[in-house]
């Protein structure tokens, strides 16, 4: 991508610390620093709180050196079209690499390491809690790796107070090979998915401890996968993801972790790291050797993954998708199909590429006469002082002897980048040309051709293709894509807009989506999500990355990476899904669903028969709640088009509407409705 928008006027500047590469004997290479600070745009409104125990182990910092550090930009990931059509935003792979990349480079260890392993036995831990050594004051075991216990500790004697530094972890080792590990520590490897030791402490006899930063939740074992430690199959991607990238990390840097396997994999409380990096070696010298040393390792860990997912050997019958991604990735690693690590993040997160959307079952509505009820409203917000948002609601109703395609609505919500040049005209440009196109595109195929070829089946039955639907989304967006960049290129300046559309022609409905707006579909009670938010943020979270887990890394929840303007070609999400009675859709912009959480969204979806009034009930909400940003809403009622009125209605209760309002008289007695609806003879109408 050309760069990375952010849709959020206001913004403060939030600096991703990183660590200053080094030569292979630990001096920084002062020529390849890095002097300019690079920035991440940050929105006003959003912080990302750190925990109240922070995870201190989190990429890029540059513990103890606070001067050796500089700042990396994040790059947007880049997004590619599967041969199906379908839009596959293959950044998993591309924003955890270049987050991970962030944290820094350090050069290769030159030394071999020795074997040492764990030869004696391990002194109890009573001789070893409450007891100080080198400034280190042991709490409680966390659990073992095969080269020794894992503890934590405080870095003093000093109790826990408001000034107490966070606790570490300390990695305790016989018969260590203090040389090989000494020189792994003054590398100064940091990565959240290693516990890879900053310090080491010598201790009485044949012991050392292996400073380590401590993850974020202290109270937490760290058990590994030999000993049975697991996680569920989509987290085991997660971590494929987030491990890939830190033995990536080793591998630039021209080391080899030399021990992966399920052996040197530990969870802990959720996630999984390597321990064992203080055995790490420099790779080969040759380009060559040290490209089969490091695929071996990479091959390595997508053969343990499986295990760290607990699967059985044999594959079962009804195993799921992510259970089936772990065993061709096991079946991959076998076969050393894995060239580098990077090759093995891509996979695990392709794998992890959202599932169909599974919707409440609905019946099939083909055929069955509709209506759509439509309202709208949109603020500025409280904060604001320009409404960048903009709406479109069309229904189109034509009640004949065809039901086919009756009736077309087109709904759709555009939120322009406030952060951007000319926002708002963004836009107003993405609303209307996608509404004008769709319009163009189809009053042909579900309006006219009933007309055009009366006697034709295939115009009057049915129901137009998903493919038609489809199409003229993709072309609406296509064009006003393309104005959009038409605008940047007059302004010399980038602009760009979210757009999210749903078409709904019958009892059919099809949605094209950009950005971090968003559309949601009520059925039976439950509300569903129907987009993914195309931020930068979202996507983060989705993959559970380590970065998210440092307290200095600061990332704009709006910071988006996909939206309409931001290149020459921005195919949609979409997807197809059915309407039926009784379903209530809802488009919105970021700045109502920002301040409304689901259950509010829900309530206000089912609480009013009138799509106006909760469309004006929510915008109020958003205001209520603290109404950062303009919010917009579009809602949907769809309900049930009865053919003819009346038979909605009994012969007695149309007597008793026709008496209360004067028609019949009281005392004629015998003037009133038979059982077919009709008055009888008694009745004159001259006299009604």
């Amino acid at each position: 991508m050309d760069d990375l928008h952010h849709d959020s006027k206001d913004a403060e500047t939030a600096t991703i610390p990183i660590e200053t590469p080094m030569d292979a004997s630990g001096d920084q290479d002062a020529g390849n620093a890095s002097e300019d600070a690079a920035t991440t745009p940050a929105s006003a409104e959003e912080s990302n709180d750190a925990p109240q125990q922070p995870d201190v182990q989190a990429v890029g910092e540059a513990v103890d050196q606070p001067g050796d550090q500089s700042d990396a930009d994040v790059p947007a990931p880049d997004v590619t079209r599967a041969q199906d059509g379908t839009v596959n935003t293959d950044a998993t792979a591309a924003v955890a690499s270049t987050a991970d990349e962030a944290a820094g480079a350090a050069a290769a260890a030159e030394a071999d390491a020795g074997d040492a392993g764990q030869t004696d036995e391990l002194p109890a831990m009573d001789g070893v809690v409450g007891k100080a050594a080198a400034d280190y004051s042991t709490i409680r075991e966390l659990g073992r790796d095969p080269w020794g216990r894992i503890l934590l500790a405080w870095r003093s004697d000093a109790p826990p107070g408001d000034d107490q530094e966070p606790p570490v972890v300390l990695l305790e080792r016989l018969a260590l090979d203090v040389d090989v590990a000494q020189q792994v520590v003054d590398l100064h490897l940091y990565h959240a998915r290693l516990l890879a030791p900053r310090a080491l402490v010598q201790r009485p006899g044949n012991v050392h401890w292996l400073v380590v930063e401590a993850p974020a939740t202290y109270d937490a074992a760290f058990v590994s996968v030999a000993d049975g430690g697991q996680l569920d199959e989509r987290s085991v991607l997660k971590a494929g993801v987030g491990l890939a990238n830190a033995l990536s990390y080793l591998h630039t840097n021209g080391v080899v972790h030399g021990n992966v396997g399920p052996d040197s994999m530990l969870v802990h409380d959720g996630r999984a790291y390597l321990t064992g990096v203080e055995r790490a070696v420099a790779a080969d010298s040759g380009e060559i050797e040290s490209a089969v040393q490091f695929s071996a390792e990479v091959n390595a860990l997508a053969k343990a993954l499986r295990q760290l997912a607990g699967l059985p050997d044999a594959p079962g019958t009804d195993e799921s998708a992510p259970a089936q991604a772990l065993r061709a990735i096991e079946d991959r690693g076998k076969a050393g199909g894995f060239a580098t690590a990077e090759d093995l993040a891509q996979e695990c997160g392709q794998a992890l590429q959202e599932p169909t959307l599974t919707l409440p079952a609905a019946e099939d509505a083909t055929g069955r006469a509709l209506k759509f009820e439509c309202g709208t409203a949109t603020t500025v917000g409280l904060l604001r002082t320009q409404n960048q948002d903009a709406l479109g609601c069309t229904v189109l109703q034509i009640r004949d002897d065809v039901v086919r395609d009756m009736p077309l609505g087109i709904f759709l919500v555009a939120d322009g980048m406030g952060g951007e040049a000319a926002g708002e005209v963004a836009s107003r440009i993405g609303a209307r040309i996608a509404m004008a196109e769709l319009v163009r595109q189809l009053l042909v195929p579900t309006v006219a051709m009933a007309a055009l070829d009366p006697l034709s089946p295939e115009h009057t039955t049915g129901s137009t293709s998903v493919a038609t639907l489809a199409q003229a989304l993709a072309i609406a967006v296509d064009a006003a894509n393309r104005q959009v960049r038409a605008l940047a290129a007059a302004l010399q300046e980038s602009t760009g807009t979210t757009l999210t559309v749903i078409v709904a022609a019958g009892g059919r409905a099809v949605l094209a989506h950009l950005g971090d707006s968003r559309a949601y579909l009520l059925r039976d009670g439950a509300l569903v999500q129907l987009t993914k938010d195309h931020s930068l943020l979202a996507r983060l979270e989705e993959l559970d990355h380590p970065l998210l887990n440092d307290p200095s890394f600061g990332m704009p929840r709006n910071y988006l990476y996909r939206s309409l303007g931001q290149e020459d070609e921005a195919p949609p999400d979409m997807m197809e899904f059915p309407v039926v009675p009784g379903d209530r859709m809802m488009l919105c912009s970021d700045g109502l669903w920002d301040e409304l959480d689901d259950a509010t969204i829900q309530r206000c979806l089912t609480s009013t028969d009138d799509p106006a009034e909760c469309a004006n009930h929510l915008v109020r909400l958003a205001n209520a709640a603290g109404g950062h940003d303009n919010s917009t809403a579009v809602v949907v009622f769809v309900e049930a088009q009865h053919e003819d009125p009346a038979n909605e209605i009994s012969p007695e209760e149309a007597d008793a509407i026709l008496r209360s309002s004067g028609a019949l008289d009281d005392d004629a007695g015998s003037d009133s409705l038979d059982d077919t609806g009709v008055m009888d003879d008694a009745f004159d109408m001259g006299q009604g």
